[in-house]
């Protein structure tokens, strides 16, 4: 091959992935945007918020799978001129292209005041929801990895998410069939009214 049809395959290839990578810049761009209106949907109907900002510089997307998780932060302002921060997740789904799973956790602003107790049935909530979670979790490994040993959970985190839902993340590991370890991200909504497991994702490391 002579020097210039190496020139020219080279030329063609870097345009390719520069087209290729405005794409999906583009793409990720649309599918934060339809995040945001989706949430700021949900926040106003659970608050009746007077109005709901984000924080263009905090979103963040996460390819997994067919999906793409999109993550960020935002604040909101109620009739009486409150104002309250929040972190909000969702999903976007590459065949359809809609936003799903969405859920928001508010700040402390929005957290019970400070001398309040959680009630008895705020535990069992969050003990079930931690329990149901987890065997989610366990049972997607195990589809993909039926003979597994020392599975474990590390530093889970609670959120709530909207009114009577629960985000619980954190990351994981265990030993796989042939006694290497495999470590995991993971993330789940829990419905408390209907008392399980509404949405749940697994990434391997």
């Amino acid at each position: 091959m002579s020097h210039r049809k190496v020139l020219v395959t080279l030329m063609v290839s870097l345009t390719c992935a520069a087209v290729s990578g405005r794409l999906m810049a583009k793409a990720a761009q649309t599918g934060g945007a339809q995040c945001e209106e989706a949430i700021a949907q949900e926040v106003k109907g659970a608050n009746k918020a007077k109005k709901v900002v984000f924080a263009r510089d905090a979103r963040r997307a996460i390819p997994h799978g067919p999906l793409t998780h999109y993550a960020g932060k935002g604040s909101y302002v109620m009739p009486g001129g409150d104002r309250t921060e929040f972190e909000w997740f969702c999903d976007i789904n590459g065949a359809s292209g809609k936003p799903a799973n969405l859920y928001y956790s508010v700040s402390k602003a929005d957290a019970p005041a400070a001398g309040t107790r959680a009630t008895k049935d705020d535990a069992v909530a969050d003990k079930a929801a931690a329990s149901e979670c987890q065997d989610a979790v366990t049972s997607e490994i195990r589809k993909k990895n039926p003979q597994i040993s020392n599975l474990a959970f590390h530093s889970p985190k609670e959120f709530q998410a909207g009114k009577e839902g629960k985000l619980l993340e954190g990351d994981g590991s265990f030993k796989d069939n042939r006694e290497e370890e495999r470590q995991f991200d993971y993330r789940c909504i829990y419905d408390k009214l209907d008392g399980k497991i509404t949405a749940k994702s697994v990434q391997m490391k």
